[in-house]
């Protein structure tokens, strides 16, 4: 993204020393946090940047190809209580860490063992990321967190995940479970047809590069 970001820089110079741009605007825009809830992209649509905007080009690495649509991304932080004990005398506590592994294990055999597929951006994607437990190797730990990343699809959406994610925590806390989930940040999936004057436009330049 780093090298798209000097790209498009670069465009806008040559733009206003060569005077080429007769008609219309064109906005340079750099965002911050784009993994962790796109606070910077938020803020520019809030202070009216995006109005009237007919077209957003996306400077990120996509191989030689035109990429129209994107995955949503949905973070979700997911918590085990336990309580502490010593190893030697494991039965007089509760290992935080075996019901989130169970927990994890299943959301991954439930979201991609998932057949659902778009079109263009393929099936979900879920990967846990993050996973802390324990202090010392000879304590049972009382807490156990993971925090997982899902990359969505408009046929399975953050919605329908966050609901899975939800019931299967209740249905392990029926059975004596502590577990709570956590929402830290959704994004949807963006899909458009790719029938527009700007893809039609990339395929001519790039017919002639």
């Amino acid at each position: 993204m780093k090298a798209g970001l000097v790209n498009l820089a670069l465009v806008m110079i040559e733009l206003k020393e060569n005077n080429e741009l007769k008609n219309g605007t064109v906005r340079f825009m750099a965002t911050t946090g784009e993994e962790v809830g796109g606070a910077g992209s938020k803020k520019l649509y809030e202070e009216g940047y995006m109005d009237n905007v007919d077209y957003l080009w996306v400077a990120e690495p996509s191989h030689d190809t035109i990429i129209y649509s994107h995955k949503g991304s949905l973070n979700l932080r997911v918590t085990s209580m336990g309580e502490a004990a010593h190893s030697s005398m494991p039965d007089q506590g509760y290992n935080a860490i075996n019901p989130l592994m169970e927990f994890l294990l299943e959301l991954d055999k439930k979201l991609n063992g998932d057949d659902r597929k778009n079109e263009v951006l393929n099936q979900l994607v879920m990967s846990t990321t993050i996973f802390n437990a324990g202090n010392q190797v000879n304590s049972v730990p009382e807490k156990a967190v993971a925090e997982i990343n899902v990359r969505t699809i408009p046929e399975f959406d953050n919605d329908e995940v966050i609901n899975i994610f939800n019931t299967t925590a209740d249905k392990y806390n029926k059975k004596g479970s502590n577990i709570d989930v956590e929402v830290t940040m959704s994004l949807p999936s963006v899909f458009t047809s790719g029938q527009s004057e700007m893809v039609d436009l990339s395929q001519e330049l790039g017919k002639n590069i």
